[in-house]
Order: C-alpha cells, then sequence, then structure tokens
C-alpha cells in the first residue's frame, strides 16, 4: 500500500458524512476554497511526522503515517464562524472514530492524535476569509516484506 491510498480512503470516509462530497472535500487541492460550493470544506495533506518505520520482525515492519485534515470555514464577521468550525471539526473526528484501522486490512490503528489551535487566513484587503483548524489522523500500515 501506500500513503495515497490510505488518504483516498480517509477521503472516501470523511465524504460518506452527510455535510461532505466532492464538492468541498478533496486531498491536496486547494482551489478547492475558491469553487464557491460551499462555506465549509475539508482539504487533505500529507501530515507531520509521516513515514517512521518500525521493525517488529525481520519481515515485518510499521510504518506511522500522518494525514492532516484541514477544516476551512468561510469567515462571518457575526461572531458564528469559530464555533462552526468546530462543529465541522467535531464532525470529522466522529467521522473517523469508528473506523479505527480505516476499513483496511493492513492498516493496524488509525485515530486522532492532535488539533491544532483555529487560526485566520487574510485576503488581499488584509480582513479574514477563513478560520482553518488540523486535524492530525496517525495511522498505522503493517508491511510484510518478500525478500529475494
Amino acid at each position: 500500500m501506500s500513503y495515497t491510498a490510505g488518504e483516498n480512503n480517509i477521503l472516501a470516509r470523511i465524504r460518506a458524512h452527510a455535510d461532505y462530497s466532492a464538492a468541498n472535500t478533496d486531498a491536496n487541492d486547494w482551489d478547492l476554497l475558491d469553487s464557491g460550493h460551499d462555506d465549509n470544506y475539508a482539504i487533505l495533506r500529507p501530515g507531520p511526522d509521516n513515514n517512521e518505520i518500525e521493525f517488529i520482525s525481520p519481515t515485518v515492519y510499521v510504518v506511522t503515517w500522518v494525514t492532516t485534515i484541514e477544516c476551512w470555514r468561510r469567515y462571518l464577521d457575526d461572531g458564528t464562524t469559530a464555533a462552526a468550525l468546530f462543529g465541522d471539526v467535531n464532525k470529522i473526528i466522529a467521522q473517523m472514530q469508528p473506523y479505527k484501522d480505516l476499513g483496511l486490512s493492513y492498516v493496524e490503528v488509525a485515530r486522532i492524535v492532535s488539533i491544532t489551535t483555529p487560526s485566520f487566513r487574510w485576503n488581499k484587503d488584509g480582513g479574514p476569509a477563513w478560520m482553518v483548524q488540523e486535524a492530525n489522523l496517525a495511522w498505522l500500515e503493517e508491511v510484510e516484506v518478500t525478500y529475494v
């Protein structure tokens, strides 16, 4: 397997939630934010500390992958954006929790390991355009090596 296969599976799990679809989720494509399809988005990308490898036998090792799920919320100056963003992050967490192995036979465990503090992304006029918060999902892939 590869990181991309796992990321695709995570994306499919998120899109299974009623509030997410191909219109407001993607992997490594921030152009989606300019699409105007929604006021909230989830964009996946490789996270920090990816690809840590630990051998558990001479022929089996575990790779730790991290996928960052960026939750984006269009900023509204009415005091609701932060609470709405926090709700979006909680939807993602709740959507991923039942899938401790991402539904993949070679994934040992997957879980949200950290959530960042919300931050603003500014528009060219100097005002906030977006709030974004990141959830880092770590997942362990077991790999068996066949030597030749």
